[in-house]
């Protein structure tokens, strides 16, 4: 069954690593593509404002930036492609590991239940005390 759960992982990290690479390419893809837009419209008017030029100079500079950080992320991507292999196999390891362990799983729910209940408790014994209403001097008179 550890097996079973561990090929599980190697699959996760393979998608989060294919889907931050595609995000990556993606990203730059779709700003330069919103500047290019925002150019060739700007271009075609007969009255541009200086809001506009400003407006495509920071979309430019989105663009820009998008790439550099892009690119940064698919060369880490790229070059530590042996830590994410150890990576994978801390993962495994930790698979194994509570699966041999399993009862480390309940103990949580074991706290969060032994919390409730004490506070369920105080909770009881705060409502009596609280309806007890105030004390009061009772006087026997006796009459034999």
């Amino acid at each position: 069954s550890s097996g079973i759960n561990a090929e599980y992982g190697e699959i996760m990290i393979y998608v989060i690593a294919i889907a931050g690479a595609v995000v990556c390419v993606a990203c730059p893809i779709y700003f330069w593509l919103v500047w290019y837009q925002a150019k060739e419209a700007l271009s075609q008017q007969e009255v541009v404002l200086d809001a506009e030029i400003q407006n495509l100079d920071t979309l430019m500079i989105y663009a820009i930036v998008a790439s550099v950080v892009c690119l940064i992320v698919l060369l880490i991507i790229v070059f530590l492609r042996s830590r994410i292999m150890l990576m994978l196999g801390l993962f495994k390891e930790a698979g194994r590991q509570a699966f041999l362990m399993i009862s480390i799983f309940f103990t949580p729910f074991l706290l969060a239940a032994f919390v409730l209940g004490w506070a369920v408790l105080w909770c009881f014994v705060s409502c009596f005390i609280y309806t007890s209403g105030t004390p009061k001097e009772i006087t026997f008179t006796r009459s034999f």
